[in-house]
């Protein structure tokens, strides 16, 4: 891998310098795993405007590298077969990113891209927002912008990022609660009709979830409530019932209840929420 230098110098002795790193910088990236990123606006090679907040729901592969860094065209090379067909339709999209001499990096463009986004950041800065100094460098957004994963080099496989998209991947959207309006009393069991749609090709098995917002709090408990496993074939709308009971200590108000699916409580996405009224 390359560390990225900012200074000027003659390909020859940069291409020297680059090769004698051997150590890896310690982090001074801006964002740090977990942290959910802001929003940015790049141009791609074709000078459209892209926005990072246009793709949410996806994850995203923000790939950067050079035109002149020898691993990042390795990467390049591989990454139609080894990362972009696999992924495409399945609700990745890959920002690859490059910030040095835009008309060379175009050609690269031109040689490699099967598909996915090529950019070109003018001012440099992206990188060192989330990069550690080596290129090639990519970093893995969740599908609400949140930091999840990010590494240094190319050794030939997309194993890794693969093993990220796969873990992170939840393809199976909420879409509608029924009943929207509920009233119950303590010790009342409470069912809810899910509407599910699986966004993707393969089949996707999830957990259904509940959580609630307690009467006169604006937030909710953050304490989910397992509901029922739920399997969809690609391409499928569904349904799926979860219940709740009331428990007796509840006191009478109203509360607002989510459902949300994933492969845990922790990383369930949610719906909109049901109104809940216990009497």
């Amino acid at each position: 891998m390359f560390r990225f230098i900012t200074e000027r110098y003659s390909l020859k002795s940069l291409l020297t310098i680059l090769t004698s790193l051997l150590l890896t910088l310690p982090s001074n990236a801006v964002y740090q795993i977990g942290d959910i990123v802001d929003d940015f606006v790049i141009n791609d090679t074709d000078g459209v405007s892209r926005s990072l907040y246009d793709y949410k729901g996806k994850i995203i592969v923000l790939n950067f590298g050079e035109w002149w860094c020898g691993p990042c065209n390795t990467e390049w090379a591989a990454m139609p077969a080894g990362l972009w067909q696999p992924n495409k339709d399945q609700g990745v999209m890959i920002f690859t990113i490059g910030s040095d001499e835009e008309a060379q990096f175009n050609l690269k463009e031109q040689q490699f891209n099967d598909g996915w986004l090529w950019t070109f950041d003018t001012g440099g800065q992206l990188y060192w927002d989330y990069g550690n100094g080596y290129i090639p460098y990519n970093a893995i957004l969740d599908q609400d912008f949140r930091l999840i994963w990010g590494d240094a080099g190319f050794g030939g496989s997309f194993a890794a990022i693969q093993n990220q998209i796969d873990l992170n991947l939840y393809d199976v959207a909420v879409h509608q609660l029924d009943p929207q309006y509920v009233t119950a009393s303590p010790g009342d069991d409470v069912t809810l009709n899910v509407s599910l749609t699986n966004l993707n090709a393969r089949q996707s098995i999830v957990e259904a979830f509940v959580d609630v917002i307690l009467p006169g709090h604006n937030a909710y408990m953050n304490n989910p409530m397992l509901g029922q496993r739920v399997a969809l074939p690609g391409n499928m709308t569904g349904h799926g019932v979860v219940s709740m009971r009331i428990p007796m200590v509840a006191p009478s108000g109203v509360y607002g209840v989510r459902v949300g699916v994933g492969d845990s409580a922790d990383d369930a996405r949610c719906s909109d929420l049901t109104v809940l009224t216990v009497e």
